[in-house]
């Protein structure tokens, strides 16, 4: 057999799509049977009204396409494998076990479970999971599949495999098996065997369809006879003559189960011989096509290995090429790379230096702490450890030569010890590219620091403004006299108002916490002064706030004046009270009362709606209080510090030991 011919057998042939395409035509059951022809099969059919072919040439045709059919699912299971492991057939509980053992007919399953359920018998209901073992011979249908179909997503498994069933459990409804299939080895027989089998099985094929209908003629009888002999209870004589029909009818009974089941044996053995047949001529063709291959594959191996052999050589010398100039471009650039590797560092510490001793002299002027120090982490051993290890790189290199005549293998030793170290002063002066903008953030960080403690401060002092306030209205209130006529016109219930409204608002100074926020604005914190001041105060700053409120204006105020000038925060502070008026003040409805008693009334009323703001203001903070949450400062990814020092211990590593080296990528990443 040649690879042409070879080829062409692999290829499904005309005959084999038309076989698929009766099989799922209407010759899916003429087809189906053969394998499996007997009473049983028979008085299945019968059952659905399906008539079963009788014209020799259905005949002849039937068991071509038996074998054509079983011929491509063959080919389509020594290229691939069903697009599941684990397929679905939708049966009976009366059926299931039909399959066990060795499996005669072609098998028809799904992926899909919603689908083979609509297939399963009502009443009996079942599913048979089929576990497919390899080299199981298999057809996928759907390319096969009319368009005005519906897709069943049908994998049709063939016959001759052997089975195991094993019982699961009852779900919805449906009882559930496994099936595990798995190929058998079919008996391969010679030409003119099976040449005789088909002249035998095609002369009585007819006559032993008669057979079969006769059979099922004699069973029938014989259980008619059988309800006869109960009938005739008592009656011997009758009795005795039933039994001799019965016997009659058994003894040609038993000759005609014994002649069809002898048909259906030859039947069997001739399909799986032609099947067989199918199977060696596929084989060959397979063998063919892969010995071809393995031939084709040793020679492009042969080529690939000279090929190989001369591009091994050209690389060597484009390798020894390119690293002899990489060795020199390295050692060349070093003592730069050194020097401005080692000026970043130092700058960058003192840069970081720097902008502490700032913070805390502003921290000093404002009157709050700033405690965080660079000074206090390992940055500085780092940078120590930085220095040291490039002055042990530029002894290492120091007198190192190299030049065109350098062999690869000197060019190698040489790079395996100096370049772990070069590339390591590379990479820091690739990460220190990045140090002013952690500078930047450094110093924003400071004084984001810096502004969340000054706001702190401020809140704590307005509180005690406040609180000082309430206490010596309350105190006036106390200690006034109310006489006949005033507890008469309800002055009485307006100073009892006033005193809870006072309470209230101590409450709320007492319970007032420090909210978190992400940016804090100096602005912000002047115009609370001044509203505290002018809503509260009369006006007036105590001592306290004065010198707070004064500080601040000269700590921040120097370099951006039109944005701290008293006209500007004057124009903020109204525009504060007019958005806090439209949003809380409560309208007072007055109802009928007499002149003489409405003022004071009104002011009670009115007093009596702040209250219950006030109420509902302390219940929304002892309810915000359960589920705050506090800031816990800058994480380690974002804070500078933590930043600098990370990628001062790469740099570090990096600059003394390859194959400690700490990812690049990974310290770039903060940048990113």
């Amino acid at each position: 057999m040649d690879l042409k011919e070879a080829n062409t057998i692999l290829r499904f042939s005309e005959e084999e799509i038309t076989a698929i395409q009766r099989y799922l035509g209407f010759k899916h059951l003429n087809i189906n049977i053969l394998a499996d022809f007997g009473l049983n099969t028979y008085q299945s059919l019968k059952d659905t009204a399906w008539s079963i072919d009788e014209d020799p040439e259905e005949i002849a045709q039937n068991i071509q396409d038996f074998v054509n059919l079983y011929s491509a699912m063959y080919k389509e299971s020594k290229t691939s494998n069903p697009p599941h492991s684990i397929l679905v057939r939708g049966t009976s509980n009366a059926r299931i076990h039909s399959i066990q053992g060795k499996n005669l007919q072609f098998l028809s399953t799904t992926t899909s479970e919603a689908i083979a359920k609509t297939f399963s018998e009502y009443g009996d209901d079942a599913i048979a999971h089929m576990r497919v073992g390899a080299g199981v011979p298999f057809l996928d249908t759907t390319p096969y599949r009319s368009e005005n179909v519906r897709d069943e997503f049908e994998i049709v498994l063939a016959p001759f495999c052997s089975t195991r069933v094993e019982r699961g459990g009852t779900h919805n409804g449906y009882t559930h098996y496994q099936v595990i299939m798995q190929k058998t080895i079919l008996e391969e027989k010679k030409p003119e065997e099976l040449d005789a089998l088909y002249d035998e099985i095609m002369v009585n094929f007819s006559q032993n369809l008669k057979d079969i209908k006769e059979l099922d003629h004699l069973e029938f009888k014989l259980e008619s006879l059988d309800r006869a002999y109960a009938q005739a209870q008592g009656d011997r004589e009758e009795q005795g003559y039933i039994l001799d029909d019965k016997k009659k009818v058994q003894e040609e009974y038993d000759k005609l189960v014994s002649s069809t089941y002898g048909f259906k044996h030859k039947l069997q053995d001739l399909l799986q011989g032609l099947c067989k047949q199918k199977e060696v001529e596929i084989d060959k063709a397979h063998e063919v096509i892969q010995e071809d291959r393995a031939r084709r594959k040793a020679e492009r191996e042969a080529k690939e290995a000279e090929e190989a052999a001369q591009k091994e050589a050209a690389e060597k010398e484009e390798a020894r090429q390119k690293l002899v100039s990489e060795l020199s471009g390295k050692l060349e650039q070093n003592p730069q790379n050194s020097s401005s590797l080692e000026g970043a560092v130092l700058k960058t510490y003192d840069d970081f230096v720097h902008n502490e001793e700032v913070a805390r002299m502003r921290a000093r002027d404002l009157g709050v702490e700033y405690t965080r120090t660079i000074k206090s982490t390992t940055a500085r051993k780092l940078v120590e450890d930085i220095q040291s290890n490039l002055q042990e790189t530029a002894t290492k290199v120091e007198g190192i030569a190299i030049d065109e005549n350098t062999t690869l293998e000197d060019a190698q030793e040489m790079a395996s010890s100096i370049v772990a170290r070069l590339d390591g002063v590379s990479y820091g002066v690739e990460v220190v590219q990045n140090f002013p903008e952690l500078v930047d953030l450094h110093k924003k960080q400071i004084e984001d620091e810096i502004k969340r403690s000054l706001y702190a401060r401020v809140q704590s002092v307005l509180q005690d403004a406040r609180l000082q306030k309430y206490s010596k209205e309350k105190e006036s209130l106390q200690s006034e006299k109310i006489g006949f006529f005033g507890r008469l016109f309800g002055k009485e219930e307006l100073r009892e108002r006033r005193l809870e409204n006072l309470d209230l608002k101590m409450k709320l100074a007492q319970r007032s916490e420090i909210p978190e926020k992400d940016r804090y604005s100096i602005r912000e914190m002047l115009v609370d002064m001044r509203i505290c001041a002018s809503n509260e105060l009369g006006g007036e700053f105590t001592p306290e706030m004065q010198e707070l409120y004064q500080a601040m204006m000269n700590s921040f105020g120097l370099s951006t004046k039109e944005k701290f000038s008293e006209e500007y925060i004057g124009k903020l502070v109204s525009q504060r009270n007019s958005a806090d008026r439209t949003t809380e003040e409560l309208p007072v409805v007055q109802g009928d009362k007499p002149k003489v008693f409405g003022k004071t009334k009104a002011q009670a009323n009115m007093i009596a709606l702040e209250n219950q703001r006030l109420n509902q203001k302390l219940l929304r903070l002892r309810t915000n209080h359960s589920i705050r949450t506090q800031r816990l400062g800058q994480s380690q990814e974002t804070d500078a510090i933590s930043q600098f020092t990370k990628m001062l211990k790469g740099i570090a590593v990096n600059t003394q030991e390859r194959d400690r080296k700490v990812d690049l990528e990974s310290t770039l990443d903060l940048w990113k």
